[in-house]
């Protein structure tokens, strides 16, 4: 009689399912089959233990799952017959987690090599098969695919590394990693963009004027910049280098100044390429308007009848566009307190208390009670700046 088992030796991989089926098929329908463990026998019981001709024996994981291998037996007119010896391998199959390195968008030269890095995190000793999809795959692109895997204590990691030498502007578009366990499938991609030379693009972002006030926390000076290979790049205000570090992106500048005000300029350069580019921009810090008293040349008191020159030098970016004087008659003003205070509190803050003012009324040539004979306005150059 001739081996009615058609099966070959091969792997059995056992997960985590409630049952498994050892496929070790016959040619001859009707057989009686029993399953041989390393240390014992399994017999069909019609319930839990079955046996199927076109599929073979299905018995529950736990039964086979610490033997070394697995193989069926029958007898036929006395005489034993044994199937190849399936080797009993534990597996998972839930894959964590897939991911893509680089992970953003990938830019190259042409000419220059392509590699990605596609890697899953899966169950540990689990078997993953991987699939590309990229442009250039219909038109069979000789590419490099290399498997790694790597197993930790608690999970194994498996990647697959794709690499295309050469690239071409055919290349560019999307590339999609595919990973499937049997019971699990991911997938991630990722763009490729392919230039044809290096270059470097810049413009603003705000205009080429940019304001802040004095005492903001912090102001920036925008530039949108696209280039590829990535450039070198300085920072200039008034021709002179900014040395701290700073991004090519954004200039920063905290607790403005009057002093930050003035011209910027950003050069970006690629040596290798030859390629320079520069974009400038203005600051402009405005100053609220100040009442400089103590420059004011005017005495306090003055006599009566008499010719007086009141002077108010005023400061302010931009300058103040006009400047109102005001007139109360010489009486005590009220004393108001500089915050609410609870009754009990009043003689205790005392000292809190300051004259205020409310009846000041704008003056003017036409209805002013004292004659004025002229109310000029001009900018004079005082302390290195213009008043």
């Amino acid at each position: 009689f001739e081996q009615p088992f058609i099966n070959k030796p091969e792997t059995l991989l056992i997960y985590k399912k409630e049952n498994i089926c050892v496929p070790c098929l016959v040619s001859i329908p009707d057989l009686n089959i029993t399953l041989l463990l390393t240390t014992s026998v399994i017999y069909p019981d019609g319930k839990n233990i079955l046996w199927d001709n076109k599929r073979g024996m299905l018995v529950p994981t736990l039964l086979i799952k610490d033997s070394w291998f697995v193989q069926c037996e029958t007898l036929i007119d006395k005489k034993p017959f044994k199937s190849g010896f399936f080797i009993v391998h534990i597996a998972g199959n839930e894959l964590y987690d897939i991911q893509l390195f680089p992970r953003k968008a990938m830019e190259l030269l042409v000419g220059e090599k392509l590699v990605i890095n596609c890697t899953v995190w899966a169950e540990f000793n689990s078997g993953v098969d991987f699939q590309w999809d990229y442009p250039a795959k219909q038109m069979n692109r000789k590419v490099t695919e290399l498997p790694e895997r790597r197993s930790q204590q608690t999970h194994t990691e498996l990647s697959s590394i794709l690499i295309i030498q050469n690239v071409s502007q055919q290349d560019l578009g999307k590339y999609t990693c595919k990973a499937s366990s049997g019971e699990q499938n991911l997938k991630e991609s990722i763009d490729v963009i392919v230039h044809e030379k290096p270059f470097i693009y810049v413009e603003w972002r705000k205009g080429p004027v940019i304001e802040a006030t004095v005492g903001d926390e912090i102001v920036k000076l925008p530039v949108k910049v696209v280039a590829y290979p990535q450039p070198e790049f300085q920072w200039f205000k008034d021709g002179k280098l900014i040395s701290n570090r700073q991004s090519q992106y954004s200039l920063q500048i905290k607790d403005v100044a009057e002093q930050n005000a003035g011209s910027y300029m950003l050069v970006l350069k690629n040596g290798l390429a030859g390629l320079e580019k520069s974009i400038n921009l203005q600051l402009v810090v405005n100053v609220p308007p100040q009442i400089l008293e103590k420059e004011a040349s005017s005495p306090n008191i003055y006599s009566r009848k008499n010719r007086h020159v009141l002077t108010c030098t005023v400061y302010g970016i931009p300058a103040p566009e006009k400047i109102q004087w005001q007139w109360r008659p010489w009486t005590p003003c009220r004393m108001f307190p500089q915050h609410s205070l609870r009754p009990r509190a009043v003689q205790r803050h005392q000292r809190d208390r300051m004259p205020e003012c409310k009846d000041w009324k704008d003056v003017s040539q036409m209805d002013a009670v004292n004659p004025i004979e002229s109310i000029d306005t001009w900018t004079e150059f005082v302390e290195g700046r213009n008043k």
